[in-house]
């Protein structure tokens, strides 16, 4: 909050998502609209979602949550692991 007080923390950006969706919006407005999250995002590695949020056109307080959750759901969407549908037997070839 701007006056000190901690209302929420995160470790990684699925944390961040649930911290965005609950934290009152005083606390977003001040974080965002003061830069705050570009740092924790770069140095939590996920820098490639600053610009993505530099760019947002917001126009209310609940415009800014919305927009938040909805872009860092997305970027998450688009940054899990993709399963493989097919296991591959590796054998150790022996010499002869």
């Amino acid at each position: 909050m701007p006056d000190g007080r901690e209302v929420g923390r995160a470790s990684n950006l699925k944390e961040f998502l649930k911290e965005l969706k609950r934290v009152p919006i005083e606390s977003l407005s001040y974080h965002y609209y003061g830069g705050h999250f570009y740092a924790w995002l770069k140095d939590k590695g996920y820098g490639g979602l600053i610009p993505r949020l530099k760019h947002l056109k917001i126009e209310s307080d609940t415009e800014l949550r919305e927009k938040l959750v909805k872009v860092v759901s997305e970027y998450i969407a688009s940054h899990k692991p993709k399963k493989h549908k097919k296991k591959t037997k590796i054998s150790k070839k022996t010499k002869k």
